[in-house]
C-alpha cells in the first residue's frame, strides 16, 4: 500500500481508525468527511513543502535546471555581484556564466580565454590582438615583467557605435576580467590611411585572431 506521503495525505492517513470516528477502514474508498475537511489544508501544505525541499537543489542550486526567477539569486552565491551581473541578461547567458563560474571564469580570470568566452557568450563580435602575451608574472618569451610592457587590443566592428550596448559591455568585460598591470585598448578593427575611421591608432589587424 502506498505510504501516507505517496497518497498525498500525510496527516489524514495517520489518524487512528477507532470506531470509524477519525479515519474509515483502509479498504473503504470513502473518506471521513469531518476528518477530511479538517486535515486537507494541512496535508496539501505539507506535501507542497516536502516537494520544495526535495527539489531545492534542482530548483535553486543547479544552474542547468534552476528556475529562471532564481538565477539572479544563485548568481550572487557564485560571486556575480555589483558590476559583474545584470538582471537584464538572457536566461541562457545567466546559466552559462553561473555554470562556468568556479570551474573556469574565476580561476582563469585575467586571461585571454575568459575574455573570448564572454564575447562569445554575449554575441559580441570582437577579436584580441596581442603585443606580447599576458601570463602570470612573465611574458610569452619568459622575460620577467617590468621590461617591455605587455599590451593588447580588443577590436570591435564599426557596426558597434560607442554608445551601443555591445560596445559598453565589451569595455566593461575588458575592465573587469582583463589582466591587471597590462595595457589594453578597446578600439575599432577597420582602418583608413594612418588612422582608424574613428581616429584610433593604426596597427596591422590582419594578424588578429
Amino acid at each position: 500500500m502506498p505510504s501516507a506521503w505517496e497518497q498525498g495525505r500525510p496527516i489524514y492517513k495517520r489518524l487512528p481508525i477507532a470506531e470509524e470516528k477519525y479515519q474509515v477502514a483502509p479498504d473503504d474508498p470513502e473518506l471521513d468527511p469531518v476528518a477530511d475537511w479538517l486535515t486537507l489544508p494541512v496535508d496539501e501544505y505539507l506535501v507542497a513543502i516536502k516537494a520544495a525541499v526535495d527539489n531545492f537543489y534542482a530548483d535553486y542550486l543547479d544552474p542547468t535546471t534552476a528556475a529562471s526567477e532564481n538565477l539572479d539569486w544563485l548568481a550572487q552565491l557564485c560571486g556575480f555581484t555589483g558590476e559583474y551581473w545584470e538582471t537584464s541578461w538572457t536566461e541562457a547567458q545567466k546559466r552559462s556564466l553561473i555554470t562556468n563560474a568556479f570551474t573556469f571564469i574565476w580561476e582563469s580570470k585575467g586571461t585571454r580565454a575568459v575574455l573570448e568566452f564572454l564575447l562569445l557568450t554575449f554575441g559580441i563580435q570582437g577579436k584580441i590582438y596581442l603585443l606580447g602575451e599576458f601570463l602570470a608574472g612573465r611574458n610569452v618569451a619568459g622575460d620577467a615583467l617590468g621590461g617591455e610592457p605587455l599590451e593588447y587590443f580588443l577590436l570591435l566592428p564599426l557596426a558597434y557605435l560607442r554608445t551601443s550596448y555591445q560596445w559598453r559591455l565589451a569595455v566593461k568585460f575588458n575592465r573587469l576580467y582583463g589582466p591587471v598591470y597590462v595595457k589594453s585598448t578597446v578600439c575599432y578593427s577597420q582602418f583608413v590611411t594612418g588612422f582608424s575611421i574613428a581616429g584610433d591608432p593604426v596597427f596591422d589587424s590582419s594578424v588578429a585572431f
